[in-house]
């Protein structure tokens, strides 16, 4: 099986006037009949192919039938847009979205040039990526108050939280705070007050066209993920991330002759890590870090995970729906199709693979997602080592996508996966063996407690 993934409150009405069906107001190019057709083709699919559709504590068809009167009230192209992302949200599913077109996400979706992260409920600067906004005193560890003049945690609820698609609470506060927070109108310059680590309270004035000092553009040009610079999930994800997603791998050794490999997500091909593992293989032990992998190919993940034993494992199990029409028009409303049980076989003698036996760690954090919780599922159920940090993500699973006419984009999840004693992850996350969270004073120091901690436990195993 195969999975390609990159990883509510209150909506306020807004006012009704009648619509022709071939309506268009001058603000949007988007018809009365195209914005009826997305809505019931996300919605129609949802109620054929989606894996939780049995678990929604609401009534979905009602919700349809009144989002069709926002959807048509809708006067421009964001909030039409918005309308149908928050739709999708309310299924509370990290692998089921609507993603507006690129044209649309670059003018609405706009950021400034720097990162931000939330810590023990307070908003730090992480990263600056525009010198003249470091001249202006806006520095790592800068701490964020107010956005346009609201509090920022107000600020996010209203504006960016009933629109993220997640199936857990605390990833939707990852992306919302590290990723989302000064999004917005290219045009419309975001005003953010601040407070410096000596106290001082400032605020700025930051264009959503201020560039950035270095172009992220040009660097996954003529790399694999050229052909997904123009989707817009791919240029959603960047804010959320600190590293090239061109290279999958970053591996080094640490004091003690420990591996440190990082591993980015698990797209693309298993000769990337082949041609890694010569260096791997040398060390005396090995850190596998997880926090913010993407997710990507489980035929990836199986690969990697088979380097360290020499034993069959559990993998994770998977269901989905199977429809039947005759099956629907005798009263069965609910089958299911379930993989088997069948272990993951180990290296054969005729694969010629040197098995890593030594002691290994995986470090995760909340933004650990997709198929890199599928690898945790994998480890833990090998035995060799502990994990480390925080809870997973929460969601996985294999996304229907669809193209809208309108070219926005819509993915529906249709795979359900638990551990292999059939015990959920899915809106819960893969614990970890040893709990470790990021701290303000650690972030400031520029101490990483969770590597401090895989160190410490592995040194005591050789």
């Amino acid at each position: 099986m195969k999975r390609i993934i990159l990883i509510l409150c209150i909506v306020t009405p807004f006012s009704y006037r009648v619509h022709g069906q071939e309506q268009k107001n001058e603000e949007q190019s988007i018809t009365n009949t195209d914005k009826i057709f997305c809505i019931s083709k996300f919605w129609s699919d949802v109620k054929y192919n989606f894996v939780y559709y049995d678990k929604l504590k609401f009534d979905f068809d009602s919700l349809y039938h009144a989002s069709l009167e926002y959807i048509l009230n809708t006067e421009n192209e964001i909030d039409y847009y918005r309308e149908l992302m928050r739709f999708a949200a309310t299924l509370n599913d990290g692998h089921t979205e609507i993603i507006p077109p690129l044209q649309v996400y670059s003018k609405y979706w706009a950021t400034i040039p720097l990162r931000t992260k939330i810590i023990e409920d307070r908003i730090f600067v992480r990263d600056v990526k525009n010198d003249t906004l470091i001249t202006k005193g806006i520095t790592k560890g800068t701490e964020i108050l107010k956005i346009n003049g609201m509090d920022v945690h107000q600020y996010v609820q209203r504006y960016i939280i009933p629109y993220i698609s997640s199936s857990t609470e605390r990833y939707k506060k990852v992306v919302a705070y590290n990723s989302e927070l000064t999004k917005g109108d290219i045009n419309e310059p975001v005003i953010i007050t601040f407070r410096d680590q000596e106290g001082q309270i400032f605020e700025e004035i930051i264009s959503r066209q201020m560039t950035e000092k270095e172009d992220w553009l040009t660097k996954y040009k003529g790399s694999s993920f050229e052909d997904m610079l123009n989707h817009p999930k791919f240029r959603s994800i960047q804010a959320l991330i600190d590293w090239d997603l061109s290279t999958p791998y970053h591996f080094k050794k640490l004091n003690d002759n420990i591996g440190y490999l990082q591993i980015t997500h698990f797209m693309g091909n298993t000769k990337d890590f082949d041609h890694l593992y010569g260096q791997i293989k040398e060390t005396n032990a090995l850190i596998i870090d997880l926090r913010g992998n993407l997710g990507g190919n489980s035929d990836i993940v199986d690969h990697i995970l088979k380097h360290f034993t020499d034993k069959q494992y559990k993998s994770f199990r998977w269901i989905s729906r199977k429809h039947i029409p005759v099956h629907v028009s005798w009263g069965i409303q609910s089958e299911w199709i379930e993989s088997n049980t069948n272990p993951i076989q180990p290296f054969t003698k005729e694969d010629n693979k040197e098995i890593y036996m030594k002691p290994v760690v995986v470090l995760t954090d909340e933004r650990t997602i997709s198929s890199a919780e599928d690898f945790c599922v994998g480890f833990r159920s090998m035995k060799r080592g502990k994990i480390i940090g925080g809870k997973t993500a929460g969601s996985s699973g294999n996304p229907l996508q669809l193209k809208m006419p309108d070219d926005s984009f819509a993915w529906i999840c249709t795979l359900k996966v638990t551990m292999p004693d059939g015990t959920d992850y899915i809106s819960v996350g893969v614990l970890p063996d040893i709990e470790v969270k990021e701290t303000i004073e650690a972030f400031l120091a520029g101490n990483d407690l969770v590597l401090e901690e895989g160190l410490a436990i592995i040194v005591k195993k050789f």
